[in-house]
């Protein structure tokens, strides 16, 4: 029964990367991408996803720097003083930005929400390519290519 889970486990996690992933390399020469013919659904997908994965693979790039731990702990404090000093920090807010008070708060709720069913849709039409695509689910089979994931720094051509 261990066995049995141990291997529904690597199988997901091959399928996570190999879905998930942002590109992929030769196994034999990391420096080479692999260079496949992507099918419509693979492309359209990859357009869908690009707000999110796209700003994804830059933010992950950002936090890894020393500007991205700075930042990153500037907005942790800014959202814990906005968390406990709501009203004096919406009071600055409106102060320092005075047409933040003419934005309704229903259309950045539907904003994100259309943006994150257009992120899903994107990711299993993308899925669906390269899935229909023989040439790369048999390289990806055979271990001849390797996944890059999101924020990795990989030079592509």
């Amino acid at each position: 029964m261990t066995s049995y889970l141990n291997s529904l486990r690597n199988n997901a996690i091959e399928t996570f990367n190999f879905i998930q992933a942002k590109s992929f390399v030769q196994n034999y020469d990391t420096s080479s991408p692999f260079i496949y013919q992507k099918g419509l659904s693979e492309k359209i997908g990859e357009l869908l996803f690009l707000p999110v994965g796209g700003g994804a693979d830059r933010l992950i790039r950002f936090a890894n720097s020393r500007a991205g731990v700075i930042t990153s702990t500037v907005i942790t404090l800014a959202a814990a003083s906005f968390w406990w000093y709501s009203e004096e920090c919406s009071s600055l807010i409106l102060t320092i930005i005075p047409v933040s008070s003419t934005i309704n708060p229903g259309i950045i709720k539907f904003s994100v929400y259309c943006l994150t069913q257009l992120s899903i849709v994107g990711i299993g039409l993308r899925s669906f390519g390269r899935y229909n695509n023989s040439e790369l689910t048999n390289a990806w089979k055979n271990k001849t290519i390797l996944h890059i994931n999101l924020g990795a720094h990989h030079n592509e051509k």
